[in-house]
């Protein structure tokens, strides 16, 4: 053991309580400095008796060299000394010869009993309820993702842990659909994953541990390689690797029925909804379903997404009623059910087919029209790089205005006025609706597929809109 002399001369603010035996700073924001000697380089244990009321916010210092930005990490809520902890902080390695220490505290320093050094000794092994590898953090990697990417990408992780059999602990901190607003309720407003404001947590893992697992930097990326490697005091990190890796295992619906489950109240919330629109009682009923995805699902440069088509409606319109009165003809009362972020294609089919269309009408829609849109961006610089567009030329800068309002029009990057926890939901409602229907014309992109994984239907035919487009 080597004791720490706490000396006044280093630290003019330095009190000391000669009936409790305890030191401290009279001073808030201060610093302690200690100067000892070492007699061999090796690995120390800092070791401080010590009570603190909050938990202190201590940086230690050696030698000019941060060493820990969190040093006593842990309260004891009391001043009395019955109850004062000795918190062993490192390993640290401290050279041979003279040290100077500080402990730089933001806030009051803690009431100090005792101050020493001792040799690092690992403690054995022993048994613990989990361990570091036990999970996997699944993060958003890429803030530019609508809802239903990032639900995918969430179901891809889960498909991760599903083959290793690890803990997924879901972690939405940026995004779209963080919380932007103070007139949210207090469990939205400081919440910091979006992904709870609306599902369960696939696994219950006790909250005292989610901070840690959450921050903490000894991460290994998630890959069948890593994830076979034995490094217990590591978490696995999800990334654009293990998407490549796991996107490739077709167990999507499997893993989103296994494992996403939405809070009841959320769940509640949608049902009464659903009740509200299917109120038909006739005979022999058939649903046709259709997600029309417009706005800004366009292929750029690097980003094809999958070469979506801005359908023509006409020729949506022409497609269902085809299918309606072939259903008719066969006995079934036929009814519609749209999802889809574009007011004009709602409208168009409801002035076509009148009282057999069914819609959710809360929802947030934007007003552009992209019926047959055949604009080429994929030769244009991508959305996230800005240029001068003023300097362009007149059809050329066109071409960055549409583009640019097509993304403005966009329901998860635009509307930057309207509520973020509501967009969510809305999502979460206009893909639910479709879940009974018994035909499905989708679009590109995730949100069509969710529409697909929901669907509890088991004879559900679901036909690609583009498949029919580019005959």
């Amino acid at each position: 053991m080597i004791k720490l002399k706490l000396s006044k001369d280093l630290n003019p603010a330095l009190i000391y309580d000669e009936v409790c035996g305890r030191h401290t700073l009279s001073v808030l924001n201060g610093s302690l400095k200690i100067k000892t000697n070492i007699p061999a380089t090796n690995k120390y244990m800092l070791c401080v008796k010590y009570n603190s009321i909050t938990n202190p916010s201590i940086k230690l210092v050696v030698n000019g060299k941060l060493y820990d930005n969190n040093l006593c990490r842990s309260k004891t809520g009391s001043l009395d000394y019955i109850i004062s902890i000795n918190y062993k902080n490192g390993p640290y390695v401290f050279n041979h010869g003279i040290n100077v220490l500080e402990l730089l505290c933001a806030g009051r320093f803690p009431e100090i009993y005792d101050i020493y050094l001792e040799v690092y000794e690992p403690i054995p092994t022993t048994i613990y309820q989990y361990k570091p590898s036990d999970f996997l953090i699944i993060r958003n990697f890429n803030v530019y993702g609508g809802f239903y990417w990032n639900l995918n990408n969430i179901v891809v992780g889960l498909i991760a842990c599903d083959i290793y059999r690890k803990i997924p602990v879901i972690c939405m901190d940026t995004g779209f659909y963080l919380n932007n607003s103070d007139l949210e309720p207090s469990l939205i407003k400081y919440c910091d994953n979006w992904f709870s404001y609306y599902f369960q947590d696939p696994v219950n893992i006790p909250g005292c541990l989610y901070k840690y697992l959450t921050s903490t930097k000894k991460k290994l990326p998630s890959n069948p390689t890593t994830m076979k490697i034995n490094r217990p005091d590591f978490v696995y990190a999800y990334n654009r690797v293990t998407f490549s890796n796991f996107n490739k295992v077709k167990r999507h619906k499997e893993i989103l029925h296994k494992y996403i489950k939405l809070h009841p109240n959320i769940e509640n919330y949608i049902n009464k909804i659903k009740s509200t629109i299917f109120t038909q009682t006739e005979n022999n009923l058939k649903y046709i379903g259709i997600h029309y995805r417009g706005t800004d699902k366009i292929a750029e440069e690097n980003s094809t997404e999958e070469h979506p088509i801005h359908y023509d409606y006409m020729r949506i319109y022409n497609i269902i009623d085809a299918k309606m009165k072939d259903l008719q003809k066969a006995g079934h009362t036929v009814y519609i059910v749209i999802t889809t972020d574009e007011n004009p294609f709602l409208k168009f089919m409801i002035d076509k087919f009148g009282p057999k269309i069914l819609y959710y009408k809360e929802a947030i829609r934007s007003n552009i029209n992209t019926s047959g849109m055949l604009e080429n961006f994929e030769k244009i610089i991508p959305r996230n790089k800005k240029i001068d567009i003023e300097q362009l030329h007149p059809d050329e800068k066109k071409k960055y205005e549409l583009r640019d309002s097509l993304i403005n029009s966009s329901l998860h990057i635009g509307f930057k006025d309207k509520s973020n926890y509501s967009k969510g939901l809305d999502c979460l409602v206009d893909a639910k609706i479709l879940d009974r229907c018994d035909i499905y014309y989708k679009s590109k992109g995730n949100f069509s597929l969710f529409c697909k994984y929901f669907n509890t239907n088991k004879n559900l035919e679901v036909i690609d809109l583009n498949d029919l487009f580019n005959k």
